[in-house]
């Protein structure tokens, strides 16, 4: 970037982390463990690396060279369980979603895919299969938060928000 940029240009770097169900530290819990165990089982050795490590801790392993860098500013949000906007910091991503929706999106993680190629016949239930880690990660939630048990659980809407991390800075 110091070679692109020039004197006095901003430097912005922006990641946001898992999502926090903010009302429900048992599913967050769960969430983080099929997230980030080391079994194959689920979905933590399937992360690309070192970029994962580097966006959950809010890209605090990148510093600007000082002899290149001046202005540094962090700006960081933790979210909490204790609910909406409970966190630390200063938040930046925050929706209500269905749990359909929710599942939906955590299929969408690059750990997701790599764990679907590693176990091609693990079909979701909505694709008339078995179940995936997906549908296993859902159903140990459910196990947990009562409120999530009740009639048509795809719909129930729940409050989520990110982690994030954003690094400023001004090329001297």
């Amino acid at each position: 970037m110091k070679r692109v940029l020039r004197k006095g240009g901003t430097l912005a770097f922006w990641a946001y982390k898992d999502h926090v169900f903010v009302d429900s530290p048992r599913a967050t819990d769960i969430l983080n463990r099929y997230a980030y165990s080391d079994s194959e089982e689920l979905l933590g050795p399937y992360w690309s690396q070192p970029g994962r490590s580097r966006v959950q801790n809010k890209l605090r392993d990148i510093n600007p060279p000082p002899d290149d860098w001046e202005d540094v500013q962090r700006i960081e949000y933790e979210p909490d369980t204790k609910g909406p906007r409970s966190g630390t910091g200063t938040m930046f991503l925050s929706k209500k979603i269905t749990l359909g929706d929710c599942m939906k999106y955590i299929r969408t993680w690059s750990s997701f895919h790599a764990w679907q190629e590693a176990n091609p016949a693990a079909q979701s239930r909505q694709q008339g299969g078995n179940g995936d880690v997906v549908d296993d990660m859902f159903d140990a939630m459910r196990s947990e938060e009562t409120s999530w048990q009740l009639g048509a659980w795809e719909e129930k809407e729940v409050e989520i928000e990110w982690g994030t991390g954003l690094l400023l800075a001004r090329k001297r």
